[in-house]
Parts: C-alpha cells; structure tokens; sequence
C-alpha cells in the first residue's frame, strides 16, 4: 500500500505517466481492496479461465461470420459461464431469465 500511495503521488513532465498517477490515486482503493477483503481475489485469473473456451471455439470455427453472430455467441457463453457459476445448469438459469 505504501509502495502505491507513493507512485500516485509521484510528479512526471510526461502527459502519459501524469495521466496514470491520476487514474492510480482516483483508483488506489479499488486497486487494493483485494488486500482487506479476504473474498476477493487479486488477480483476474478466473475471468481469464471462463474465456478460455470461447476463444477456443472462436479459433476452431475460423471466428463469427457477421456481428449478429458474435453478440449472440457472447451473450450465449455469458449464460452459460454464469449457470456454470452459480451452479443452476442452463436449463434453469434460462427458465429464470425468461421469468423475469
């Protein structure tokens, strides 16, 4: 925490490094709140995991062939992670979806 209040705070001529001493005090506890909060976890690693699969088929089939297709695929993998997620299987996560 120390080693960050210190770079937010630290003064560059350049307008990039500016910009992100900015964004890193507007954001500093944000940036660690993973450190206080025992539930929260420090890196994006699962959120890397669940796209995986998506990539993988994106990369087997040679991609989406319009943008319709690719905002239906990401709304259906969407799904599908959050069932897999919430442990309700996609048949139940749509049932609830559509009762709502």
């Amino acid at each position: 925490e120390t080693r960050l209040e210190a770079l937010a705070q630290t003064t560059d001529p350049d307008p990039d490094a500016r910009r992100l001493t900015m964004r890193l005090r507007r954001y500093q506890h944000e940036l660690i709140r993973f450190l206080h909060e025992p539930k929260l976890e420090g890196t994006n690693h699962r959120a890397e995991r669940a796209l995986r699969p998506a990539a993988v088929l994106r990369t087997i089939t040679a991609g989406n062939r319009s943008e319709a297709g690719a905002a239906a695929w990401a709304k259906l993998a969407s799904l599908m992670a959050t069932a897999n997620q919430q442990q309700l299987g996609i048949y139940n996560a749509t049932k609830q979806l559509i009762a709502e």
